[in-house]
């Protein structure tokens, strides 16, 4: 019902000569674009809040055994969470070590959040390590292997950034938001969503193949600092302001 009201309003607003649309990927551009019907100049997109180079970085030696697969962010289910432990217990049929680590806590205002007894009980049957949130989340990404977001979707997958400046590959979910952040074959690896099967083989292959999964982090450092360092997010948005304000 509120869906054409708020459409209506918001291609009102594109009419103004002012008004700008800030998004965190392409395809939300295109989307907006289309359904709001404003101009193209009008929609900028940034890469997030950008990295902060000088608090992720590359760790000095290569992460302890075993195989350290983590999870970062709210414990919500549309973030694939399920398909994660899936994924985990498919590796364990074929004996593969690895240890996943799942930080972040539950959201009880969100319907799609996963209870704490849940989380509690893949931790006690072996599937995870739940950590909770951490502060110093910088120091976690040098301590692991690989970083997973096997979302349904994304506005911009920031937690695969900050791995990336770490020089830590990932895997995500083939969808908006992650394919901004996961260039497929050179710093990760994209899956269809939803798809356990594909999760498992995808984090198999990268635990089998350590000199294809340090070539990744090393091209994930560097496409960080060409494309989502803090310093160029901060100039586009200034930038924008300042067109605005002169106009």
């Amino acid at each position: 019902l509120l869906k054409p009201l708020i459409t209506a309003g918001m291609r009102s607003v594109a009419k103004n000569p002012l008004s700008r649309f800030v998004v965190l990927n392409h395809e939300d551009a295109e989307w907006i674009s289309q359904n709001f019907r404003a101009d193209t100049a009008k929609v900028i997109t940034i890469p997030g809040t950008g990295v902060d180079l000088n608090r992720f970085f590359p760790p000095v030696s290569k992460p302890e055994l075993p195989f350290k697969v983590a999870y970062v962010g709210r414990m919500l289910k549309d973030k694939g969470i399920v398909e994660l432990i899936e994924a985990v217990k498919l590796l364990r049929q074929k004996n593969v070590d690895l240890q996943l680590i799942l930080a972040g806590a539950p959201d009880p205002s969100n319907p799609a959040s996963i209870t704490l007894k849940q989380l509690q009980d893949w931790q006690k049957d072996g599937y995870c390590n739940f950590v909770g949130h951490i502060y110093e989340i910088e120091e976690m990404y040098r301590q692991i292997h690989l970083l997973a977001l096997p979302s349904y979707r994304e506005g911009l997958g920031m937690t695969i950034i900050e791995a990336a400046a770490s020089e830590v590959p990932s895997i995500a979910s083939d969808v908006p938001g992650c394919r901004s952040a996961v260039i497929d074959g050179e710093t990760g690896l994209l899956v269809p969503a939803k798809n356990p099967q594909a999760l498992a083989d995808a984090i198999e292959k990268l635990i089998v193949d350590p000199e294809l999964r340090e070539k990744m982090g090393r091209r994930a450092r560097k496409m960080v600092e060409e494309t989502f360092a803090v310093e160029l997010a901060t100039r586009l948005i200034i930038e924008q302001y300042n067109h605005i304000l002169g106009s």
